[in-house]
């Protein structure tokens, strides 16, 4: 992002000062924990619902490693929310050995 400071004077516009400034992109891929995904049903709970989250571009669930992966806008949603979310579905702790049978 370029950034200009300009100073108005009685001819025109004087330039003050410029400066070049990178600004560091919100975006990024952010891996999060679901151990409690035990089906397909589950992948497509948790991928549909962090979809819709402000700030989320793409969500894929692995069900065999039991990550999310969530390219997300940080200055919109952060890591926290993402897991809270993965809580509130139910999905934050592994499922009992006999609710997965």
């Amino acid at each position: 992002m370029r950034i200009l400071t300009a100073i108005l004077c009685a001819g025109g516009i004087m330039l003050a000062s410029a400066c070049s400034e990178e600004q560091p992109s919100p975006v990024a891929e952010i891996q999060v924990s679901a151990p409690g995904m035990h089906c397909e049903g589950c992948v497509n709970t948790v991928q549909e619902t962090l979809a819709k989250m402000n700030g989320v571009d793409s969500v894929a669930a692995d069900l065999d490693s039991k990550d999310v992966y969530v390219r997300v806008d940080t200055s919109l949603t952060s890591r926290q929310a993402l897991e809270n979310m993965i809580e509130r579905l139910g999905y934050a702790s592994a499922p009992a050995a006999e609710e997965m049978q």
